[in-house]
């Protein structure tokens, strides 16, 4: 029964959102390592355009409650007839499910003694999780959902320890929580790929190129490189035109672009996902300069991806980051919000191409050994394993 047994995964991620890229390469890996697996992702497959015209309750100042009622009550509704027919008809013996704000889900599963698996990227109060129009439902109504998905849930797989150390502290038992990193395509991040027509397009050839890639969000940290490569360009005027950076992403309503610093700088908005490693390829030096956060529980995949790249990342040391890079070792870490000591250690890198060789080789043999989609996929394939031995034990 342990090699027969069927999963279902089920995921609400919406095309276009960062997590599509995640969902899509784990079920790959995941269809890939077991011969019996289905997927239920109805949101993959919509429109943009139709996913924004059908938005619900706008949070434009004071909200109807009445109609945030109907509007609830509407979607339980569909969902848990959507979820009911897909249960009965796929007869899953074990059920993952990647977007943890469906409650539905996990009653019905409970109801059917189906054992479900949540994935858990963020905490239920993280604001940005929300689209738009939900935000402004309380942070009481987030916690009461998240505390009801975790008490029925049979597993918890978080992306980091300290997210995993959060729900800890929050009272959930330590055994039914698993930490399950994100994992990097390493075939389409490779050391292999070249930069060289990125680099021709923009003029880059013969720069050092400081590299950043992501959206240009608060949490990411852009502000704190622009303030502090207009800094570096004061100290060195000698050496700037030697630099470049290259801005990788798209701007968020919740940030203000700062001034662009004093180096030759290139701003390329978002770029199609397979094109990312082509960007990557054109950089020397990767950021990742993420402002203290507490806690930081990201998995970030911008920095799994430059390592798998074999590039130097350098990044803030704080979070699942400081597990990733050993200082010195395979990147560089700098205390989260200071600009001498990561001016200092830019310099070093900036200044060493043996080094940044170095340590794009090492980082890449890490993410080799600990960070695939197929690791990831397998280690999910272990918690599910335990859970059928305990299903067939028990009933």
């Amino acid at each position: 029964m342990i090699q027969d047994y069927k999963i279902l995964y089920v995921s609400y991620t919406r095309s276009g959102r960062g997590d599509e890229v995640h969902t899509r390469q784990f079920m790959a890996a995941l269809e890939a390592l077991h011969p019996r697996v289905v997927f239920h992702t109805p949101r993959l497959a919509e429109n943009i355009h139709a996913l924004k015209q059908r938005r619900g309750t706008k949070a434009h100042g004071g909200a109807d409650p009445l109609r945030e009622l109907r509007y609830i009550g509407g979607v339980l509704l569909k969902r848990v007839r959507e979820q009911w027919i897909v249960l009965r008809r796929e007869q899953p013996d074990v059920v993952i499910m990647r977007s943890c704000r469906y409650l539905s889900l996990v009653w019905l599963c409970r109801l059917l003694r189906i054992p479900i698996v949540l994935e858990v990227n963020a905490p239920m109060w993280e604001r940005n999780l929300h689209p738009t129009g939900e935000r402004f439902r309380p942070m009481t109504f987030w916690c009461w959902l998240e505390a009801r998905l975790f008490a029925l849930a049979d597993r918890v797989n978080v992306v980091s320890q300290p997210l995993n150390d959060y729900y800890y502290r929050y009272g959930l038992a330590p055994n039914r929580l698993t930490v399950v990193a994100n994992g990097v395509d390493i075939c389409s991040f490779s050391p292999t790929r070249s930069g060289s027509a990125v680099r021709t397009r923009f003029n880059l050839e013969d720069k050092i190129v400081i590299g950043f890639i992501g959206s240009f969000a608060p949490w990411h940290g852009l502000d704190f490189l622009l303030r502090s490569l207009d800094r570096w360009a004061v100290d060195n005027p000698d050496q700037k035109d030697r630099m470049a950076l290259l801005l990788v992403g798209h701007q968020t309503r919740q940030f203000r672009l700062p001034d662009v610093p004093g180096v030759p700088t290139v701003m390329i908005g978002k770029v199609p996902f397979e094109q990312v490693p082509d960007f990557m390829a054109a950089m020397d030096i990767i950021t990742a300069p993420y402002p203290p956060i507490e806690p930081f529980y990201f998995s970030p995949l911008k920095v799994l991806e430059g390592m798998a790249m074999g590039k130097p990342v350098i990044a803030s040391d704080q979070g699942q980051i400081s597990e990733l890079i050993t200082h010195g070792y395979n990147g560089i870490l700098y205390p989260a919000g200071d600009q001498w000591g990561f001016l200092n250690q830019l310099q070093r890198l900036i200044e060493d191409g043996e080094l940044r060789s170095a340590l794009g080789a090492n980082a890449r043999h890490i993410i080799e050994k600990n960070f695939t989609w197929h690791i990831n996929a397998k280690r999910v394939l272990e918690v599910c394993n335990r859970l059928i031995r305990q299903k067939y034990n028990r009933y």
